[in-house]
């Protein structure tokens, strides 16, 4: 029986500046299939972790040899071939990059006597497939240190009581803000002080801006594993108002990549702070002269705006 391990090593924090006003700018979510990589770790009956990292949280496969491999590079064979599905089936295999798969932009493909069987997401039925998981509470991604703010992800069931959510953080959480994607307005959890607070409940795939007080909940580690998400964008903003949404794909995705996986709306603007340094970075369409916000990890959340869909120029 397969297993997957939650370890859980420090996470980083942000502060948040605009809470009670409007974020600075310039002048629904991805519909898919549970994430594919670790879709292929577990269908082929090797450990999946996710281990936190200082560049956010990745999915590693576990092989019978304990060695392991990012999932991601598993799913294209840059390691680990010898443990794909190709190698399974006797045949060889090759590593693609021409943007042509619609899983992943790198991706594996069998091989036998120089003539191509199939892409692995083309041969296994990932769509239908039934992987049996431990049940798990759910998890808290990127909670926040003490002192410090982070924007921290829920992933578990819906309408899951904020405090009992929260309580998984190593960390206790004092204070959490949020964006109503429909009004604009804010929403907030203090701890103890039910009669000051509107944010009571978060569904899977929401974040939160949350502060760590110096005091310790219970140990998070061996929850169980990740809840299935769509691998990309959750909770996209709609057109002309701010969200906060989470990247629940690839690790080192591109921005652009990341939040083009958003439908029937673009994004304007997007803003995140690095957890060490407490630093903003920004990201506005169609300005790299001053955006640096670049790339996204797994579970890693940013407040967006949004804009309006683009179109398609009519045929004269």
């Amino acid at each position: 029986m397969k297993t997957i391990r939650m370890v859980f090593a420090g996470v980083g924090a942000l502060m948040f500046v605009f809470v009670g006003g409007a974020l600075p700018g310039p002048g629904q979510a991805a519909i898919g299939i549970p994430n594919p990589a670790a879709v292929y770790c577990a269908m082929l009956d090797y450990d999946y972790e996710i281990v936190d990292t200082d560049e956010g949280q990745q999915g590693m496969c576990v092989f019978p040899d304990d060695t392991s491999c990012d999932e991601w590079a598993f799913l294209a064979c840059e390691c680990g071939g010898e443990y794909s599905y190709c190698a399974r089936q006797g045949y060889g295999w090759e590593t693609k990059t021409d943007g042509e798969n619609s899983y992943a932009q790198e991706y594996c493909v069998c091989v036998q006597d120089g003539e191509e069987i199939g892409a692995i997401t083309e041969l296994i039925d990932f769509e239908h497939a039934e992987i049996p998981l431990p049940s798990a509470p759910g998890r808290m991604y990127n909670c926040p240190e003490a002192g410090k703010w982070s924007i921290a992800t829920w992933r578990g069931e819906d309408a899951t009581p904020i405090g009992d959510a929260l309580a998984l953080c190593p960390q206790q959480v004092v204070a959490a803000y949020r964006i109503d994607p429909d009004t604009g307005a804010w929403t907030r959890y203090l701890r103890d002080r039910p009669e000051s607070s509107d944010l009571t409940a978060l569904d899977d795939g929401q974040d939160v801006i949350a502060l760590g007080s110096g005091a310790s909940n219970a140990s998070t580690e061996d929850l169980g594993p990740l809840p299935p998400a769509a691998a990309g964008m959750l909770g996209c903003p709609q057109p002309g108002k701010w969200a906060m949404s989470v990247w629940s794909g690839a690790s080192e995705t591109t921005l652009e990549q990341a939040v083009a996986t958003c439908t029937g709306v673009t994004i304007e603007a997007a803003y995140w702070l690095d957890p060490h340094t407490q630093t903003w970075s920004q990201y506005f369409a169609g300005r790299p002269e001053i955006s640096n916000l670049t790339n996204l990890n797994q579970m890693q959340g940013i407040i967006t705006l949004g804009g309006e869909p683009a179109h398609s120029a009519s045929p004269s």
